[in-house]
């Protein structure tokens, strides 16, 4: 079946400037940071997905929803200029891909898409749209999926079909979800909803009366004298709210297939402008040599990797599994001719100072692989200490090279376990991030995917998530040997794939004189630990507890009466309503309460306020530091601290920040706070044992300054 991807442009590269830290910079000092999120997720989808057909919608100026409704989308942000130059750059890939740009005078990028979505479904093409705008799920049906692209600290693309709408929704149809919308309203877009009615409650008044009309109609009927008057003032407000929310889908628009076939691209194209923007990590994924041009298929074969071969599968694979002395004797032979021996364990929790090992997988060749059961409930396999006896030589060994993929963890298990690992620690997760320190694929099966084409077997498949989770020692021993023999042949493939790559950047010094050697280094470090004072840190919670109450008693006394201080919309009443704190320019939420979230509660405390206004937002932002220092330092440190070791237990992260800098997590270490006197306080719960002493060290960056100067460079010069 022919398929057609659809890209909301905007909403996109939005989605890649907003989404990464540490911009990305060319030499010549452009920036490129949502070009390159942009390109990169594009590239990816076409792999995945290997569209027939592709179009990438765009915004073009105000449109008819403003023209009716002057306040549509007044609050938002102008678009910054370095983003507005980077849409031209998009663009400029866009075309030198043959992918077309489709654009409508007084419409918005999303009519393009639901118009073209239709007509496509009406040719019997199936759709994906990739957005991250939920308006979108309106246009869902049979032939009609959205992509929709979620933000934040662990960003991800969700698949919403027919059935995924019912489930998030609680079964709601596309056209109620028009409903919903009207009802609740959209902050992003500055369109208010009914005072009072968040999704849940919309959900069950189109549940109860299929929609809007339905809901007018049966007004009566609603729970709580206040909601029917609040949608009775709102009714001609939702009204104008479905009007603007509903996607236009009969644009004059069409779906020309031949237009919109991928293909005809422009090889010369493409590397000026991967070059020129310095994306060489994606020079390399696409295959450029001996495409043919001006085929149907010559487009795809860009992201083909002729030498890639199928995933294995747990019925179907190359493994061994190791379960009598026999089998350990030729694997270990095989393991000490290698050049290089990849290796990986797998255990019953994350935590690499608490979990049990349970089996122990290694890769001596391309396609070679085994695993060595030990820890699993049932089955045939070999106590550790004989498994451990045969691969101590090997892995003892330092003039052995070893490779794991986060191969810290692995030979922290394996330490503990009684398995010295010694030697140089090659890490494909390492490779992979000096190529391309800004993308969010480093995991090894997304690695898999994108490098070797590969759909890897998900740990999920195997112990399940949720209550029903299991571990991995309850796991049948077959399964668990294609799993982590797939792991261990991934990881030696990745390893060859990519220390060419390095050396052809010329970064292999950097990673062998600075990378390789720092990762011995943070492995004594993480097993080392350090060790907090339990009792001081109570005693810090106890005094902090007792402040928390004197300032809801005190917050209590100024309002007049008591009240969730936690719950936003009790809070947001209190102010705005009981107290009279300003309106103008403060944001709403959803659920139509002003918003009580701190960047608001800034702007308040910028204005003329009373005395008792003014005593109130100070009160609350102590009160709320105070919980978050609590909650997340003084209450949470002790609660980490390891049972065994008696001390916490940090990981240390080299490809945590694009910068190349360490970050620390689980917890993040990093963060502990020293700007204030009771951050400083919190420090002091880090001891060292009786003897030692604790000494901090740092360094400061050279001033940018005198960088400016001395470089002459136009971007620095004007920035400082």
């Amino acid at each position: 079946m022919a398929t057609l991807l659809l890209v909301d442009g905007h909403s996109q590269a939005y989605r890649a400037y907003f989404g990464v830290k540490t911009p990305l910079m060319t030499r010549t000092g452009e920036l490129t940071t949502a070009v390159y999120g942009f390109t990169r997720k594009l590239l990816s989808l076409l792999r995945e997905y290997k569209p027939e057909y592709v179009a990438v919608a765009f915004d073009k100026g105000d449109t008819w929803r403003h023209a009716d409704f002057p306040e549509y989308k007044a609050t938002r942000d102008q678009m910054p200029d370095d983003l507005r130059s980077q849409i031209t750059r998009i663009e400029e890939v866009l075309g030198a891909f043959n992918i077309p740009i489709v654009t409508a005078a007084n419409y918005e990028a999303d009519d393009v898409l639901g118009t073209l979505a239709r007509k496509a479904a009406a040719e019997n093409v199936d759709v994906f749209i990739l957005t991250g705008d939920r308006d979108m799920f309106q246009l869902i049906d049979d032939r009609v999926k959205i992509l929709y692209t979620r933000g934040g600290p662990s960003p991800s693309t969700d698949v919403y079909g027919p059935a995924e709408l019912r489930e998030r929704y609680e079964d709601l149809t596309p056209a109620q979800f028009i409903d919903m919308k009207a009802l609740v309203g959209d902050t992003s877009d500055n369109i208010p909803g009914v005072a009072g009615v968040g999704e849940k409650t919309a959900i069950k008044f189109l549940q109860s009366y299929g929609d809007l009309d339905g809901v007018y109609q049966h007004i009566d009927e609603v729970r709580g004298p206040k909601t029917q008057q609040n949608l009775r003032d709102a009714e001609e407000q939702v009204r104008r709210n479905r009007k603007l929310v509903e996607i236009v889908t009969d644009l004059d628009v069409a779906f020309d297939a031949e237009s919109f076939r991928l293909r005809d691209y422009i090889i010369d194209a493409i590397r000026e402008i991967f070059e020129t923007l310095e994306f060489r990590s994606m020079l390399r994924e696409i295959n450029l040599v001996d495409v043919p041009d001006n085929t149907d298929d010559g487009q795809l074969a860009l992201f083909a990797d002729p030498d890639a071969g199928p995933a294995p599968t747990i019925d179907d694979h190359p493994y061994r599994c190791v379960q009598t002395r026999e089998q350990l004797a030729e694997v270990t032979a095989l393991l000490k001719q290698a050049e290089i021996v990849s290796f990986d364990v797998e255990t019953t929790a994350k935590d690499p100072m608490q979990a049990a090992l349970v089996g122990f997988g290694v890769a001596w060749d391309k396609g070679g692989g085994a695993y060595i059961p030990v820890g699993h409930a049932e089955g045939d396999q070999l106590p550790w200490d004989e498994v451990r006896a045969a691969l101590q030589p090997i892995f003892a060994d330092a003039s052995v090279p070893k490779v794991g993929h986060n191969i810290k963890y692995d030979t922290i298990v394996s330490r503990r376990h009684g398995l010295e690992v010694n030697g140089p620690l090659h890490d494909t997760m390492t490779l992979a991030f000096l190529l391309d320190p800004a993308s969010r694929v480093l995991d090894l099966k997304g690695l898999a995917g994108r490098e070797l084409n590969w759909q890897m077997t998900e740990i999920s498949s195997l112990i399940g998530s949720g209550r029903k989770q299991i571990t991995i020692d309850q796991v049948a021993i077959e399964a668990v040997t294609a799993y982590c023999g797939g792991d261990v042949d991934a990881t030696i493939q990745l390893w060859h794939l990519l220390k060419p790559r390095v050396e052809a950047e010329e970064m292999w010094d950097l990673y062998e004189k600075i990378e390789l050697p720092l990762v011995p280094v943070l492995i004594d470090m993480e097993m080392a630990g350090i060790k907090v004072d339990a009792d001081f840190l109570a005693q810090m919670s106890v005094e902090l507890g007792n402040r928390l109450v004197e300032i809801e008693k005190q917050l209590f006394q100024i309002v007049g009466h008591e009240f969730n201080l936690r719950s936003t919309q009790q809070l947001s009443d209190v102010l705005f309503n009981e107290m009279g704190f300003p309106t103008s320019g403060m944001k709403k939420t959803q659920s139509g309460f002003y918003s009580t979230a701190a960047a608001e509660l800034e702007k308040l405390a910028g204005q003329q306020l009373s005395a008792d206004q003014r005593t109130l937002i100070d009160l609350i932002f102590e009160q709320r530091q105070l919980e978050k220092l609590r909650g997340t330092y003084v209450d949470a440190l002790p609660a980490l601290v390891n049972p065994e070791t008696g001390r916490i237990h940090t990981s240390f992260n080299q490809t945590g920040a694009a910068t190349g800098r360490l970050s620390s997590s689980d917890p993040n270490l990093q963060n502990i706070p020293i700007r204030t006197d009771l951050g400083r306080e919190i420090r002091k719960g880090f001891v060292a044992p009786p003897g030692w002493a604790l000494v901090a060290a740092d360094y400061s960056q050279v001033e940018l300054r005198i960088m400016a100067h001395l470089s002459e460079d136009p971007l620095l010069v004007s920035s400082f």
